[in-house]
């Protein structure tokens, strides 16, 4: 019986352990960066699709582990499972801003128009995200509901950098 103790009462104190990472997948090709900046050195790139195992959030951040190294990644370059995702939002305005360097720079991921007044007070709803979700398509049934529309695929070159507009600026 002492045993049986001993055995559930270590399962339960591992269990947190077992739960610290959560499996997601590179969304978009990143750096895998030493601090939560975006002028931190440079540990890896990372593939687009490549497995990592998020070990937690900061800011715009996560913390995850790959290819053999831990290190951090934007949050909008890591695709995390709706659930986990949900559980570590926070709140929007977590989610929308971040730091961008080691200064006090502030990175917007938002969306245009939407002023830090209307961020602030803005609470997570897992409700929202959940509706949210209901949209999303796979890119074989994005492309037939872009055929039966009538649009069709246009390759758009990015702006020379001479005209590209730079950071807070209008093109």
């Amino acid at each position: 019986m002492i045993k049986i103790i001993c055995l559930t009462l270590a399962a339960l104190l591992a269990w947190p352990l077992a739960c610290l990472a959560e499996p997601a997948r590179v969304s978009k090709a990143d750096s895998l960066y030493e601090k939560p900046f975006a002028d931190a050195k440079v540990l890896a790139k990372l593939a687009a699709g490549q497995q990592v195992d998020v070990q937690k959030r900061e800011g715009s951040w996560y913390q995850v582990k790959a290819a053999g190294k831990t290190g951090w990644m934007r949050m909008l370059s890591v695709r995390r499972t709706a659930a986990a995702a949900a559980v570590s939002a926070g709140s929007l305005s977590q989610v929308a801003t971040g730091r961008a360097g080691t200064g006090k720079i502030i990175a917007t991921t938002g969306v245009r128009g939407l002023g830090e007044e209307t961020l602030k007070p803005a609470a997570f709803s897992e409700e929202a995200i959940a509706a949210a979700e209901r949209f999303r398509v796979s890119q074989a049934e994005a492309e037939r509901l872009a055929r039966d529309a009538g649009l069709s695929p246009r390759n758009v070159p990015p702006l020379p950098a001479s005209v590209a507009a730079g950071p807070g600026e209008m093109p």
